[in-house]
């Protein structure tokens, strides 16, 4: 697989989360500050693995 094909799954990848992430938050009533607190916990997760 070269560097190109890599980018591309990577980005499906990323979008595919992306849905399923913003689907489930959107059915619990998720407003957009909550998705700033998403992501900020998110970042905090991978700065401390």
């Amino acid at each position: 697989m070269n560097n190109m094909e890599s980018k591309v799954i990577s980005e499906v990848h990323l979008q595919t989360l992306a849905k399923s992430i913003y689907n489930e938050s959107t059915q619990m009533g998720f407003k957009s500050a909550d998705y700033v607190k998403l992501m900020n916990h998110i970042l905090s997760m991978t700065i401390t693995n």
